[in-house]
């Protein structure tokens, strides 16, 4: 199970992490228990911002022998602050960019594919209409016209998707080698379901 954490004034995320990077993330000073905690299902950066589920994180974690915790004996640290700022705002960024990124990589491959249908759908009106109007040099120049636009709207199809598979290969490499993303955001990035990363762990 994983958490998605941020500060009750702040929709800067962090995560989703499991409990036990939690409370490592506690024992080294990034976070505090002012930070809010919602479980990781699936939900789109847009509606865990908007989210009305947000809990406190001793709701999900345990407090006792924590750092930091008001029943260990330990006062809150200015150091035990989550700063967003520097962490989750830049790398949220990054995913979002990297997601408009591949949404235009994807926009590519379907107008290159409309181009293609669309050749494909004109060839064929252009050589039927030809032939029905019986044999003889119009129809076979108009089969010849009909072939020709078919073949020239399916060249101009391939090289517009050509370019989108391009682009979407360009990110897969950027992103498989960002230093700002963890593995979870690098899914997110991809729109890859984050199963993808449980399976690489183990």
């Amino acid at each position: 199970m994983k958490f998605w954490l941020k500060q009750p004034s702040s929709l800067d995320l962090i995560g989703p992490l499991t409990l036990d990077e939690v409370r490592a993330q506690m024992q080294a000073g990034t976070i505090s228990w002012d930070v809010q905690a919602l479980e990781a299902t699936g939900q789109s950066l847009g509606s865990l911002k908007h989210s009305t589920d947000w809990v406190a994180l001793s709701s999900v974690l345990p407090r006792q022998g924590d750092p930091g915790s008001p029943t260990s004996g330990n006062s809150p640290d200015s150091s035990n602050r989550l700063v967003p700022s520097a962490g989750g705002r830049a790398s949220s960024a990054v995913v979002t960019r990297y997601r408009d990124a591949y949404r235009v990589g994807a926009a590519l491959v379907g107008l290159g594919n409309a181009i293609k249908a669309a050749g494909a759908v004109l060839g064929g009106i252009i050589v039927v209409s030809s032939l029905s109007k019986g044999d003889g040099p119009f129809a076979a120049a108009g089969v010849f016209l009909g072939a020709t636009a078919g073949l020239l709207f399916r060249v101009c199809g391939v090289m517009v998707a050509a370019q989108g598979q391009v682009l979407r290969a360009t990110l897969d490499t950027a992103v498989a080698s960002s230093h700002f993303l963890t593995d979870t955001e690098r899914a997110d990035a991809m729109g890859l379901p984050h199963t993808v990363v449980d399976r690489s762990r183990t």
